[in-house]
């Protein structure tokens, strides 16, 4: 069996990469072969176990309370009804706020993605980033944390030399 490198990670302490065996895969599943991975501002918070704030408890919402808290985040509830803010304590938000909120939307339509697609055969948008080694990540978040970053960071993972 092969190895690949993987975090391992506990909230407040650097990142470890480590040597694993790529696991064996069973019937009906596929093993993805990771070879970059972007990191930027965002990473800062789950590496930290910072706080989070979910818009909207519903259906989705509320799952999305008990997966931060799991994680270690510290949960901030938005809603606008206050039996869903009732419901965000009850799954383990840490503070929940009657507040309307602006937002985009992550799901898009295929008008959006077309456009999107457009935009960037036009380079009328471009990505900023630099590229670094796997086995740079905690240096990576401490210059992400002192706002020495601009964009993300593309990670190198397979055939990192």
């Amino acid at each position: 069996m092969t190895k690949m490198k993987a975090a391992v990670h506990t909230f407040g302490q650097p990142l470890t990469i480590e040597e694993v065996e790529v696991p064996a895969v069973p019937a009906g599943q596929v093993l993805v072969k990771v070879v970059t991975y972007g990191v930027c501002h965002t990473d800062l918070q789950a590496a930290d176990g910072d706080r989070v704030a979910i818009s909207g408890i519903g259906g989705l919402g509320h799952y999305g309370v008990q997966y931060a808290e799991a994680i270690g985040f510290h949960v901030i509830a938005v809603d606008i009804d206050d039996a869903k803010l009732s419901l965000a304590t009850k799954v383990g938000a840490d503070i929940v706020r009657n507040a309307k909120t602006v937002r985009g939307s992550i799901v898009g339509t295929r008008k959006d993605l077309q456009e999107a697609l457009e935009f960037a055969a036009e380079c009328k948008v471009h990505g900023t980033y630099t590229e670094d080694k796997l086995d740079h990540i905690n240096a990576i978040l401490g210059r992400l944390k002192a706002g020495q970053i601009d964009g993300r960071v593309v990670l190198r993972i397979a055939g990192d030399q």
